[in-house]
């Protein structure tokens, strides 16, 4: 009851008291392998989830997870459905794989283990992952996506300043995000049986440059995705939507002039609803300006094949 009751402490850098490792441990990778898929990804949709998975990522007291505050504002001007349904149904059809390594002798109790991360293929036939499922990676996902960390009474928390994790979210039908997280912490309870990682989080920090390069694009096809479906030009060339719909949310709040039923970049990032959330709201170990993300999971035993651990 006690480590439950810690893990949903809200605004901390490490909720379970154990302090992650950072960097991988070299010998760590000798131990053996537990491999796991992610079966749930639970997205901060409200201000109390972005609450409980935010992480102190700069050590100020305060929990980070102002793209995850965003998220709350965009699935508010959503409508009906939300980018948690889109996720819900990629993770149904096995097109979401994250999988997750865990290199630890004992997953009550390790005093240094390490979590690799991969980006699975699709299954095939689709299907939601289950215990056991056998799964592959995708070789052209990220290889380094590693890092060193603790755990203490099932409790493992592994992460830190030089740690990175991604993980592809699709947030429409036809749009996925692209977040490559920096200083990323990850959090999880193991089961008895070890079959499953239970209220896991993770989080990290997305630079501005990657907010604008990749983040912004992908939450403008994620609206665009929206208004393609329930939206359509007048002869008087006007934008014309489906009442009550969440495009006709999103065309009076994106949709500037010319309202053209379609978001561009530019609005979004121009967007006064957004604009407060789009600065950085931490600074990584180097000096960069990110902002700040962190959502939930559930992960369940998996087998899956993937290069040698680095050296």
């Amino acid at each position: 009851m006690m480590l439950a009751a810690a893990l949903a402490v809200a605004g901390c850098g490490s909720a379970s008291g154990v302090d992650p490792g950072g960097g991988p441990s070299p010998h760590a990778w000798s131990y053996p392998e537990h491999q796991y898929v992610a079966d749930e990804v639970t997205l901060p949709l409200t201000e109390e989830l972005s609450d409980k998975f935010a992480f102190d990522l700069d050590g100020n007291g305060t929990g980070d997870n102002r793209l995850g505050e965003m998220f709350v504002v965009l699935a508010n001007s959503m409508g009906g459905k939300t980018p948690q349904d889109s996720v819900n149904g990629a993770l149904g059809a096995g097109r979401l794989i994250l999988l997750l390594a865990l290199f630890a002798r004992d997953l009550r109790d390790e005093s240094s283990s390490n979590l690799w991360q991969f980006q699975g293929l699709p299954m095939d036939p689709p299907g939601q992952p289950t215990v056991g499922v056998a799964l592959e990676v995708d070789p052209a996902g990220p290889g380094d996506a590693y890092s060193g960390g603790r755990i203490r009474a099932g409790v493992g928390a592994v992460g830190g300043d030089d740690a990175t994790f991604r993980i592809d979210l699709p947030l429409a039908d036809n749009a996925s995000m692209t977040l490559p997280l920096k200083a990323a912490r990850v959090e999880f309870t193991t089961s008895n049986d070890g079959d499953t990682l239970e209220t896991g989080r993770a989080g990290g920090a997305i630079t501005l440059d990657d907010l604008n390069a990749s983040v912004i694009p992908a939450m403008t096809d994620v609206l665009n995705d929206e208004l393609t479906r329930k939206c359509a030009v007048t002869a008087t060339d006007e934008c014309a939507c489906e009442g009550g719909s969440g495009a006709e949310k999103i065309h009076d709040i994106f949709d500037s002039a010319p309202a053209d039923c379609v978001v561009s970049v530019d609005e979004v990032q121009s967007n006064s609803l957004l604009h407060s959330y789009l600065t950085g709201d931490v600074t990584l170990a180097d000096g960069t300006r990110a902002l700040s993300l962190a959502f939930g999971f559930h992960a369940v035993r998996a087998t899956f094949d993937h290069p040698s651990p680095p050296q």
